[in-house]
């Protein structure tokens, strides 16, 4: 059997060979730590509500993500619109301060999805108006993350700044957000995060990532193989 590799070929593919593994692992970590954090989704949206004021102080919001809560409390401000598309309908999240007895900061709960162009006045949502609220715990934004800029001063939102609301609003703001799971306001529909709108390609990515350096393979080893430089020798 002799072998007499092409060099410029022979480094593109070795080059080509550990990027692609290298994907193709990092896809299969992604697949593991996407399946820990859709587990931990699961159970937690699985526990019974409990009151909002049962979990105060809340100094580390990601222990309590998506844990099932009841409140009650009244509108504190005008609801902040956050751009948001919903089964393919471009509109807006509607989240509003609400304050209970039992918090010294305002709580921004997500009311849920309209459609751009709804008339947010005939909605009803106004201060002081009484809200009673299921629904889940969820985190402020970390960051932009190649989302546009928030403009408050046109009440058009892109992401959940938690600073930059409570400057808007004027009042400070609890370190979570109430995600609404119930209808709250008629003409608002709640569209919580569940399990099922989370994607989990991972798998798919990694074997799509593998399976092109198998190829690629394949055709390195063909190439040698119509060059001569792949076979046995004559007379072996």
């Amino acid at each position: 059997m002799t072998f007499r590799p092409l060099p410029g070929l022979t480094i593109a593919c070795g080059i080509a060979l550990v990027i692609l593994l290298g994907l193709g692992g990092w896809q299969v970590q992604r697949a593991q730590w996407k399946g820990d954090l859709l587990a931990n989704i699961r159970a937690a949206q699985a526990e019974t509500p409990v009151p909002f004021a049962t979990l105060l102080p809340i100094t580390t919001p990601e222990d309590v993500r998506f844990q099932p809560v009841l409140m009650r409390g009244q509108v504190a401000a005008a609801p902040l619109r956050l751009f948001s598309v919903v089964d393919g309908t471009v509109g807006h999240r509607l989240l509003v301060p609400v304050i209970t007895e039992a918090q010294s900061a305002s709580v921004l709960v997500d009311l849920g999805f309209v459609p751009q162009g709804t008339d947010l006045e005939a909605l009803g949502i106004k201060p002081q108006q009484s809200l009673g609220v299921v629904g889940q715990i969820r985190t402020f934004d970390e960051g932009a993350q190649g989302r546009p800029d928030n403009a408050p001063e046109d009440n058009q939102w892109y992401w959940r700044d938690r600073t930059a609301m409570a400057q808007d609003l004027g009042m400070p703001l609890a370190t979570v957000i109430v995600e609404a799971t119930q209808p709250v306001i008629p003409g608002v529909a709640p569209a919580p995060l569940t399990i099922d709108s989370i994607p989990n390609r991972h798998v798919e990515y990694a074997f799509t990532w593998f399976a092109l350096a198998v190829v690629m393979m394949g055709v390195y080893l063909g190439l040698h193989v119509r060059h001569g430089r792949l076979g046995r020798q004559p007379g072996s």
